[in-house]
């Protein structure tokens, strides 16, 4: 028989709330569940990249939206800017008949980071397109309150 190992490990904690909240096509806001973490995309090479990942699970027909910000380059402390580039939005809706995803490189960014401590807080707002022929649009517009999953290294 061997002797059982005590596994010790430690649950980061943190004072942020991992809020986020979004509009899409100017409605009410929604409140999403959120994650905000460096995210490896072998299609683009290392390092992994900052990322926002937010779902909505409609409870009346199960129908799923997300919401993912990949930031290319690692956002600065304080950003207010119109037209950021080094980003990816995307968007997708599991109830659009087809579904289909939306996405956009460019977007107007208003966010405080804090590369240390691994949160994020801000807005973001973006016009996605799905380029397609003809192509169909969605207007995003969220408000953001996270922090990673891990302490950053």
């Amino acid at each position: 028989m061997s002797a059982a190992r005590k596994l010790d490990y430690r649950v980061r904690k943190h004072a942020v709330d991992n809020t986020f909240s979004s509009s899409i096509d100017k409605g009410d806001p929604v409140n999403f569940k959120a994650a905000f973490a460096k995210v490896g995309y072998p299609q683009v090479g290392d390092p992994p990249r900052w990322t926002i990942e937010a779902n909505h699970r409609n409870s009346e027909d199960n129908h799923i939206q997300t919401i993912r910000v990949i930031f290319f380059t690692a956002p600065e402390e304080a950003m207010t800017k119109s037209v950021v580039q080094g980003l990816k939005v995307t968007y997708s809706n599991t109830a659009e008949d087809p579904p289909s995803e939306y996405s956009t490189d460019q977007a107007d960014v208003a966010i405080q980071f804090n590369a240390a401590e691994g949160t994020i807080s801000g807005t973001i707002s973006a016009e996605l397109t799905d380029q397609l022929d003809p192509p169909k649009f969605h207007a995003l517009d969220f408000d953001f309150n996270l922090a990673s999953r891990e302490t950053p290294r």
